[in-house]
């Protein structure tokens, strides 16, 4: 399965959706992690097909607002802990000055897994091209439903390359 989409935990980034983009997630299946967790709505599938369009059009604001606006969020990468939601968007402006250096972004095996009935967990791969460059790597977002909105309040991305310095 395919959702193209610029993953903020490690890569680089968009300009626009892939033809597949919003129907790769259509036929996936959302497994409970117990059987009387519930099934995780198909707007949380929503949430990560926006912030794959805002990654691509180039909008970083865009793509941080399904992020925890809180001194709590946790975004992990490499060796570094970013605490807070203004931090991580400071990283990201750094990481990303322009539209063309946040590139292409694309999720591979994306599987989403109902915690409880206000979290969940997405897994998957994700890929970035900008110009002559690709990084890649694997991420694990940590869900919470927080005022009837899935927010994104832990994300953990690596990379394929260790040295690669330019995960989302």
């Amino acid at each position: 399965m395919r959702l193209a989409f610029v993953f903020l935990l490690g890569a680089s980034g968009l300009s626009c959706r892939a033809p597949d983009a919003r129907n790769s997630m259509q036929g996936e299946t959302v497994r409970p992690a117990s059987s009387d967790s519930g099934a995780v709505p198909f707007d949380l599938q929503d949430v990560l097909n926006e912030q794959v369009d805002a990654w691509n059009r180039g909008d970083l604001e865009g793509f941080m607002d399904y992020y925890w606006r809180s001194e709590d969020l946790e975004f992990i990468s490499g060796d570094t802990i970013h605490r807070g939601w203004q931090a991580t968007l400071d990283r990201y402006k750094r990481k990303y000055p322009t539209k063309e250096a946040m590139g292409w972004l694309d999720f591979d095996d994306l599987r989403v897994t109902a915690m409880r009935e206000d979290e969940a967990e997405a897994t998957g791969r994700w890929r970035v091209r900008a110009g002559r460059q690709t990084s890649s790597g694997g991420f694990e977002l940590k869900f919470r439903r927080i005022d009837r909105r899935w927010l994104i309040v832990r994300d953990h991305t690596t990379s394929d390359n260790p040295r690669d310095v330019s995960d989302p």
